[in-house]
């Protein structure tokens, strides 16, 4: 059995996100806490890039928070993309209590 070593909990939960300084199109959080997330992305990342995001939240403005690769699995074969793991490392305390709310909502 392996031991859960987050601080917060995981919600699974499809959100849209945008990688602001790649250009991307929209890609999704799989899962997310408020350290955190699980994204897909077509796109490989080096593991420590910063990268700055927008999370789109239902009928409200994008919130944007700075975050940090911490592990990505590679393409499997026949898939085409990957699973990202993101920490958060900056984000402002309004977006961060809205995403909260639409969190554990």
């Amino acid at each position: 059995m392996t031991r859960e070593r987050r601080i917060a909990k995981r919600i699974e939960k499809r959100i849209p996100v945008k990688f602001i300084q790649s250009g991307s199109k929209e890609e999704y959080a799989i899962n997310a806490s408020l350290t955190g997330f699980l994204v897909e992305s077509e796109k490989f990342y080096e593991v420590n890039t910063k990268l700055f995001l927008e999370l789109y939240i239902p009928n409200q403005k994008p919130v944007h928070c700075e975050t940090r690769v911490v592990w990505i699995n590679p393409k499997v074969l026949g898939a085409d993309i990957y699973k990202i793991g993101l920490n958060i490392i900056k984000i402002s305390r309004d977006d961060k209590e809205r995403f909260k709310k639409y969190l554990y909502e």
